[in-house]
């Protein structure tokens, strides 16, 4: 039987990897498109299925057609063409999907008999799934998307209606529109129409041991897969937010020590409430500090992944490209030599990276990037994102343990907390030792408005300085939201 699963823009071929590798070993029978995935496999495979990392969502495939098809049909015979194929007896009453509808009534109730809660990414837990306990009929009910020129052509809500009201006769199941056994998802836009039955009412991607939600889940494992994680490795995030990357490695990786820091108090105080409901204080350590200047010594970590800051959510105090710069080199000093780096960045940074490896003539892995063309003008807008110099000396980096009892340290507030060390690779104080492996460059840590092209354009050659201690591996696009993301993969020289 056919299945296919959502994902990510960009995320596609990380999905399409897994499924060939974990599922479907058949490279004909496995495909992806913009955001779907579609494989071979049968309900002896479900659990596997729902095991995937990199999907959003997995779904029972009813219905497929290309747009080829009824594209230059008008609204009528549009509408008359998608009722005429979803409406098709055969289809619904086909044995493996009939085995699916089956299983999706008895075992995914059986599953809620306690109640399933879920907890949405910002805000309280959502209200308990209820078993449907019925009169043994399937109740089902449609949910349709439209989008593009046939979006405008025929109505999601009208697509809906009439789709639910005909199966209903044709199969002689109820409609349900609060707890149904199954969802029938149909979405149409101009270049196909699909009909899915999801395999779970949870998406995939909203991981049950996460608490709190930051980063989607398909995507922390990205990160995570990516740094190619060996045995007794130790890996940091040096800017780790609610930790929800590490949370991802900690909990799927066997023998792996993860450090998280970050400078935001309240953030920390999530991440030690996360990595206790995910059971993994024993493998997660948080401090607070500052990530240019980490209580670490040089080369003490194996690996390092990040989300960096794209100056929107959270602000700081500089450009992006003198932030970078003293980032990068800091991260330099605390990896392995060797050792592997995987950052999440801004289409910006991006864009003034690849500067770096287009001048040195590195060959890299690209999956998909933007047009070369762009980088001037990304380039001009990252050099006019300045701000006033902080005339402030940095305060002095106070670490703290954020670890040792969860419920006590969720108690506490403002930053009185001491200094721990961690897994006898974090310094118990500041010292000298940082700056024994100073790098070959000077950053100018200014970033007044009203800089001089000749300044700006300095302050872009220093972070190439830094950057090129690294060997740039990889590079791969991924859409955000409504945000051009990249994930660039490095390793330490």
């Amino acid at each position: 039987m056919r299945f296919f699963c959502t994902a990510g823009r960009g995320t596609e071929i990380f999905a399409h990897k897994e499924i060939s590798d974990e599922i479907d070993n058949n490279p004909d029978s496995v495909s992806h498109s913009e955001g779907r995935v579609y494989f071979h496999s049968n309900l002896t495979h479900i659990d596997q299925i729902l095991r995937l990392k990199t999907v959003e969502r997995a779904f029972a495939l009813v219905l497929h057609k290309d747009s080829t098809e009824y594209k230059d049909l008008d609204r009528a015979a549009l509408l008359q063409y998608i009722r005429t194929n979803i409406l098709s007896k055969d289809a619904w009453e086909d044995g493996e999907l009939t085995e699916i509808i089956h299983y999706l009534k008895t075992h995914l109730n059986k599953k809620l008999q306690g109640g399933v809660t879920h907890v949405d990414e910002e805000g309280p837990p959502a209200k308990k799934f209820k078993p449907n306990v019925g009169d043994g009929k399937i109740s089902f009910r449609v949910s349709c998307k439209s989008s593009g020129i046939c979006g405008r052509k025929v109505s999601s809500q009208l697509l809906a209606k009439q789709i639910g009201i005909k199966l209903s006769q044709l199969m002689k199941w109820k409609v349900n529109f609060k707890d149904p056994d199954i969802e029938i998802c149909i979405q149409l836009s101009d270049s196909h129409v699909t009909v899915g039955i999801p395999l779970t009412r949870i998406p995939l991607s909203k991981r049950q041991y996460v608490k709190f939600h930051g980063l989607r889940g398909p995507v922390t494992w990205i990160l995570t897969s990516l740094l190619n994680i060996q045995n007794q490795s130790t890996v940091l995030d040096p800017m780790c937010g609610k930790a929800t990357i590490l949370l991802e490695t900690a909990k799927n990786l066997e023998n792996v020590f993860c450090i998280g820091c970050d400078e935001n108090i309240d953030q920390l105080k999530i991440a030690a409430e996360n990595s206790r409901f995910a059971n993994v204080e024993n493998k997660l350590q948080l401090f607070q500090g500052d990530c240019r200047a980490l209580p670490l010594r040089n080369e003490s970590v194996d690996c390092i992944v990040c989300d960096t800051p794209f100056g929107k959510k959270f602000s700081i105090q500089e450009s992006l490209t003198v932030f970078h710069t003293s980032f990068l080199q800091e991260m330099y000093r605390v990896l392995k030599r060797n050792g592997r780096m995987v950052l999440l960045v801004s289409e910006e940074m991006h864009h003034i990276f690849q500067k770096s490896f287009t001048n040195t003539g590195t060959n890299i892995e690209v999956f998909t990037t933007k047009q070369q063309g762009e980088i001037n003008r990304v380039k001009q807008r990252v050099l006019s994102d300045s701000h006033e110099q902080n005339d402030q000396s940095q305060a002095s980096l106070q670490v703290e343990s954020i670890h040792s009892d969860s419920a006590d340290c969720l108690s506490k507030a403002g930053n009185n907390f001491k200094c721990n060390q961690v897994n006898d690779k974090m310094d118990e104080s500041h010292s000298d030792e940082y700056i024994d492996k100073q790098l070959p460059f000077t950053a100018n840590r200014s970033c007044e408005m009203g800089k001089t092209s000749e300044q700006n354009e300095n302050e872009i050659m220093n972070l190439l300085s830094v950057f090129n201690q690294f060997i740039y591996v990889s590079d791969h696009y991924i859409k955000l939201g409504e945000t051009n993301s990249y994930i660039a993969v490095l390793e330490k020289k």
